[in-house]
């Protein structure tokens, strides 16, 4: 309960890591045979490898090494319990053998620009702009914190009770969800009887085609299609 609290799902990326380590550390509480030792090691080098679902810069590279060197040596006791004493060589020596084949996989193989791994759920719902809204989809929502835009004002800016932004309008219900209605033509004309700002915006990437206006825009900018 405390890890859907947290992340909002026990599925997907976060959750999924989450709820891993979780079972592995309560497993390691009841490991007492050496075949207990061997499955508890093989789940510490998968959850070493879901730290690549997070980043893959170098410095996650060198943790990841240094963890599996580690559980090899462990690994070793549980197959020759003697001696006692935890030694690194036969993880050196492993991963001694396995550096060839992974070489050969990092220059012969292509490395995608996105993530190696992809679920349909990443985290929780979050607010934000969407092409439609359908009611039900979600058991929990989230409010999403990071920047959408900036807007930078020639001369006064508007006091924050005017700075209300203006997106996508959802009109038309089907029964299961909202959608835009667009009509063909140019827009209504509007004439302005309050005060004007002049400003710019900087849009975040969105893969959405809108630009968001405050109150009702007098003219469009240069190029808007």
């Amino acid at each position: 309960m405390a890890l859907n609290a947290q992340y909002g799902t026990l599925l997907g990326r976060d959750g999924g890591t989450a709820i891993l380590a979780m079972l592995v550390a309560l497993k390691s509480l009841e490991t007492r045979t050496p075949r207990d030792g061997r499955l508890l090691v093989l789940l510490g080098l998968f959850i070493t490898a879901t730290h690549f679902f997070h980043d893959q810069g170098p410095l996650t590279a060198l943790h990841s090494l240094l963890s599996v060197a580690a559980l090899l040596s462990a690994a070793a006791l549980w197959v020759a319990p003697l001696p006692k004493a935890l030694s690194l060589r036969p993880a050196l020596r492993l991963l001694g053998l396995a550096a060839p084949v992974a070489v050969t996989l990092f220059v012969l193989f292509p490395r995608p620009d996105g993530p190696l791994w992809t679920l349909p759920l990443q985290g929780p719902a979050q607010t934000g702009l969407a092409n439609q809204i359908t009611a039900g989809e979600f058991s929990a929502l989230a409010q999403d914190d990071r920047v959408a835009f900036r807007a930078d004002f020639q001369g006064e800016v508007p006091s924050p009770e005017n700075r209300y932004w203006r997106g996508p309008v959802f009109e038309a219900y089907d029964g299961v969800s909202w959608t835009q209605v667009r009509v063909p033509g140019p827009p209504p004309s509007l004439e302005p009887t309050g005060p004007v700002w002049i400003y710019s915006l900087t849009l975040e990437p969105n893969g959405s085609p809108w630009l968001l206006a405050l109150d009702a825009p007098t003219r469009a900018p240069q190029g808007l299609c």
